[in-house]
């Protein structure tokens, strides 16, 4: 009965607090968003995502590279802190869901174009991964199909080739 009890305080007592971080909200005294997400750099991630992307699908290797080689040199960080080079692989790595194929085969040609670049393969074997976890799901392991898995160790064990076969491409890539 005592932790019956003690659990009725504590729900009361978080359900109170909830209350009143809404109401100092509402008030204007609180942010919406929490501290540590910083709306501008939300705002330059996404756009700097969206603006990579799109030099991927016109075949802009070179600005790619170009950008991905400064932001790795100078080690950029966006006003909040995030780092760029992180941003730019996000662009890299976002394939259409429904033709991830397309996708694989855009970083192939790149990778064929420019064989001694590291950031196609990185990015590469960035997709192989998103693409390994889209066929395992989001569920509880126990819910994972086998052939869910067998998908994500096929896509897993393919990001893995690709990075192997980039360990000596200079200069390396943090990512």
């Amino acid at each position: 009965m005592r932790w019956l009890r003690i659990t009725v305080v504590v729900l009361s007592l978080g359900f109170s607090l909830h209350a009143a971080r809404a109401a100092a909200q509402a008030a204007g005294l609180l942010p919406d968003q929490p501290s540590s997400v910083d709306p501008e750099d939300f705002v330059m991630a996404k756009g700097l995502t969206a603006q990579v992307a799109a030099m991927l699908a016109h075949g802009d290797y070179d600005a790619i590279d170009r950008l991905a080689t400064k932001f790795r040199t100078e080690k950029t960080r966006l006003p909040g802190g995030g780092w760029e080079l992180a941003y730019l692989y996000e662009g890299l790595k976002a394939p259409d869901r429904a033709h991830p194929e397309d996708h694989i085969a855009k970083l192939n040609a790149w990778i064929a174009a420019r064989p001694q670049s590291i950031t196609p393969r990185v990015a590469l074997a960035g997709v192989y991964l998103k693409y390994a976890w889209v066929a395992r799901g989001a569920g509880y392991a126990d819910s994972v199909t086998p052939e869910g898995w067998r998908l994500f160790a096929e896509r897993a064990a393919q990001a893995k080739q690709v990075l192997d076969d980039a360990a000596n491409i200079r200069p390396m890539c943090p990512e």
